[in-house]
């Protein structure tokens, strides 16, 4: 299937993605990851100890290094005491702060149009919601609709991939419309 899909161009090539689809990528071997980024050693833990496998759950374990130390928050330390750290050694974890650090050096090297943290400037083309409203209510009636400029892909990953496209070709950066001067 791989050898059909590199012989027909298929590749990853979002314009621009919604929050919610960034979170839902797989969080190792990621499209708008470097190369290099994964090293053996390192995301071993993430994946057999702490089993991650989206980009949200990246977030979510690297957010306790963004706590302020003492009264049961996240402590820089290999014997932290705070509640994420002390589930982590439980399911079989002995470095919960390194893994942390792992996770948010992975969340901080992908690419611009993958990155969750990211936010591209608002470009003012998707349709206001008493707009999508009429449409819906217009589908619903089978009446006209009125065409939705957004380029955002808001609902489902498999439409962000694109055919007889060269991955070369894929910017790494959201597409946005340029604002007047």
């Amino acid at each position: 299937m791989l050898r059909i899909a590199r012989k027909h161009g298929v590749a990853f090539a979002p314009a621009q993605l919604s929050p919610g689809l960034k979170k839902q990528l797989p969080a190792f071997y990621h499209l708008g990851a470097p190369p290099r980024t994964y090293k053996a050693p390192k995301i071993s833990c993430l994946l057999h100890n702490h089993k991650l496998r989206t980009v949200s759950e990246l977030i979510t374990t690297s957010r306790r290094l963004s706590d302020a130390p003492g009264r049961g928050r996240h402590n820089p330390r290999r014997n932290c005491r705070c509640p994420p750290c002390t589930n982590d050694r439980l399911m079989g974890c002995e470095h919960p702060h390194k893994c942390a650090l792992t996770a948010h050096t992975i969340l901080d090297s992908l690419s611009p149009k993958t990155n969750p943290a990211s936010h591209p400037p608002r470009d003012n083309l998707t349709l206001t919601h008493c707009r999508l409203e009429k449409n819906r209510q217009a589908r619903r009636e089978r009446g006209n609709i009125t065409f939705d400029p957004s380029i955002t892909t808001k609902s489902n990953i498999a439409e962000c991939f694109r055919v007889f496209v060269s991955p070369n070709d894929v910017p790494l950066t959201p597409a946005y419309r340029l604002q007047h001067p």
